[in-house]
């Protein structure tokens, strides 16, 4: 459901907005949300690193189809670092499509463009897990 909802929070706010005859780009505080939701992902997830209690791998864990071996979970770990950086990566492009002038681009980075960053950095990590990680732990 909160899928969902941060896919359709832009679309309806800018369809709300232009039935009202109002300026998107007028509407800051309301084009603010998506920034303060990866802002808020962001900090859960250099806290969890923080504090040893990876978030990633929490869950992992929950919908791995298989149990994690000890050097998975500490790849798993150890990736967070890159999903801090990810997360960091998108919220530099919230940033930069808040403070533009054309309010669509705004809208198509909040709607789906974010799930583009999210997802090249799984492609990333399944690449780097696929063709570095494991090829290490077989020749270990």
């Amino acid at each position: 459901m909160p899928l969902l909802v941060s896919f359709l929070y832009p679309i309806t706010l800018f369809l709300i907005l232009k039935y009202l005859n109002m300026d998107l780009n007028d509407m800051a505080a309301m084009k603010l949300l998506p920034l303060l939701i990866s802002v808020y992902v962001t900090i859960m997830i250099v806290f969890s690193h923080f504090r040893k209690t990876s978030l990633i791998l929490k869950y992992a864990a929950k919908f791995s189809k298989k149990s994690l071996s000890p050097a998975e979970c500490e790849y798993i770990k150890n990736s967070t670092l890159f999903w801090i950086g990810v997360s960091l990566t998108n919220v530099c492009l919230h940033l930069f499509f808040f403070y533009q002038s054309n309010a669509y681009y705004w809208i198509a980075y909040s709607s789906f463009g974010w799930y583009g960053v999210f997802g090249l950095g799984g492609i990333l990590q399944y690449l780097h897990r696929k063709f570095i990680f494991l090829k290490r732990v077989q020749n270990d």
